[in-house]
């Protein structure tokens, strides 16, 4: 089946990027001590690390708590797996969510690229199932709904222009910590809303409720979220220094409060208004790098 055009041209893109990161020498050299190869795939074993000794990320998700609640507790995920959300709102939040889809697959390629060769497949694989799989869900989504090409060219939100800019400035640093920081709290606290909502998921529910939950659940994608944790949790106990460890720490707080701004924005104008601290006091606890 041939993918979308949009598809390929995420999928060149990406591959530009990640070539030529390659070809340029982008990968950090790591002291001996740290190369320990591929990382295994063990999800009780995460969670027991976890409750036994606070690795970085779980660290970093206590000290932002009471944000990241409220990313896993987002009620728009909830009407998700109901599947009584309004389509108006689906729609506001798939057209923005897409628009960044390339700073994000720019952000994933470079952190491959700059990895460690043997923990570069996992990455590598994920990029192909974004750039594939996700992308042609957009774009049935679309047709589905009704969502028209002005309606996908509309301009985007300043809290959409604000996380594209985020990835792109982590991208940019071709440090492999910043990269994660951003990937862990995008995908880790996706991962945590689809799984609490599972259990509840409606039956038979439109594709464009089910398959998005889907995607961001089950045995693959919480091997993907361990592998990027994993990454960084080494890197954060053989390798970053204090300041490289702080560095993380701002990245991995900021993209917090962009995930946060974007979900208040989707629900600006709707029947409620967002729970916790507002978007503005949220852009005022960011770093500005």
């Amino acid at each position: 089946t041939m993918l979308p055009s949009s598809s390929n041209r995420l999928i060149v893109s990406s591959l530009v990027v990640l070539l030529t990161a390659v070809i340029s020498g982008a990968a950090p050299t790591m002291r001996p001590h740290a190369r320990r190869g591929a990382l295994p795939v063990d999800s009780d074993r995460r969670e027991e690390e976890d409750e036994s000794c606070a690795s970085f990320t779980a660290t970093l998700r206590e000290e932002a708590i009471a944000e990241w609640t409220l990313l896993v507790e987002e009620p728009f995920t909830d009407s998700l797996a109901a599947g009584t959300l309004e389509n108006r709102l689906l729609i506001r939040y798939l057209v923005q969510d897409h628009a960044f889809l390339d700073a994000f697959t720019s952000l994933l390629a470079s952190m491959v690229a700059v990895a460690e060769l043997p923990d570069r497949a996992e990455g590598a694989a994920f990029l192909a199932l974004v750039t594939s799989t996700e992308n042609t869900y957009f774009e049935r989504a679309f047709e589905a709904l009704g969502v028209s090409k002005a309606m996908r060219a509309a301009p985007l939100e300043p809290e959409t222009r604000a996380f594209e800019a985020l990835m792109r400035r982590a991208a940019g640093t071709r440090k492999l910590h910043a990269m994660l920081a951003v990937l862990v709290v995008a995908e880790w606290s996706y991962l945590s809303w689809a799984d609490r909502v599972v259990p509840a998921m409606a039956p038979g529910l439109a594709f464009y409720h089910r398959e998005w939950i889907d995607l961001h659940t089950g045995d693959y994608f919480r091997s993907v979220v361990q592998y990027l944790r994993d990454l960084l949790d080494r890197l954060a106990a053989f390798e970053l220094s204090a300041e490289e460890r702080d560095e993380a720490r701002e990245y991995f707080m900021a993209t917090v409060a962009a995930e946060r701004d974007f979900w208040a924005m989707v629900h600006r104008g709707g029947e409620r208004p967002p729970p916790g601290p507002s978007s503005s006091s949220s852009r005022e606890q960011q770093p500005s790098f």
